[in-house]
């Protein structure tokens, strides 16, 4: 019947959502503080953020069927989340952000340098 073989058409796909459910509690648990070991001056929740943007756009391309069937959902998951971050990096150092790559994956942001500001006549003798 025609039922049965949409059915069995559509598995694969839900395996992958399914397997994408079961990885969601380990990897928000795990991804914010390993991305802050690469990126230390982000905070925590930034990092969330780019971890919670990861898995949305994970998901949505699993509800739409472009993942294999045999995605490692996880290793998937995790390389969105290192593309988003490279975005952001990128991204801020477009806006004019002075970012420093420090040893290893981690960037350290420094202030840009402001010139001393006037008072107005402090000391001036008027």
């Amino acid at each position: 019947m025609v039922g049965e073989g949409a059915e069995e058409e559509f598995a694969p796909d839900a395996d992958v959502a399914q397997r994408l459910l079961k990885a969601y509690p380990l990897f928000v648990r795990t991804e914010p503080s390993a991305l802050r070991r690469s990126y230390r001056s982000w905070s925590l929740a930034a990092c969330q953020d780019v971890v919670q943007e990861a898995y949305l756009k994970v998901g949505l391309k699993a509800a739409c069927g472009e993942l294999d069937p045999d995605t490692d959902v996880m290793a998937y998951l995790r390389r969105a989340v290192h593309n988003l971050a490279v975005d952001e990096y990128r991204r801020q150092q477009r806006s004019g952000e002075r970012l420093t790559r420090m040893g290893g994956d981690g960037l350290e942001a420094f202030p840009q340098e402001q010139e001393p500001v006037d008072e107005g006549g402090a000391g001036s003798g008027s």
